[in-house]
């Protein structure tokens, strides 16, 4: 009998890291990012993680986004910090 495994899109995936724990619980882990990532140890894909998404989001069971640290929002503006410094 064959299992199917749950197949998990990671946007913005960067190295992998978020997506760890999922792959640990049986997760099939396709990853997304913009940049290149050559330590990313699951399925990767270099491209736009939105355009990727709607494009193929529909073929995953579930989708985990962790896109950009807060310092390179604008909602570090909105809070009224500066981060060009």
């Amino acid at each position: 009998m064959r299992v199917h495994r749950l197949r998990l899109l990671d946007l913005f995936c960067c190295q992998g890291g978020a997506a760890k724990g999922y792959a640990d619980a049986g997760f099939d882990v396709i990853g997304v990012d913009k940049d290149p990532q050559p330590r990313c140890p699951y399925r990767f894909v270099q491209a736009d993680a939105i355009a990727f998404a709607l494009a193929h989001g529909a073929e995953f069971d579930f989708i985990h986004a962790s896109p950009s640290c807060q310092h390179d929002t604008t909602c570090q503006r909105i809070q009224g910090r500066d981060t060009r410094t």
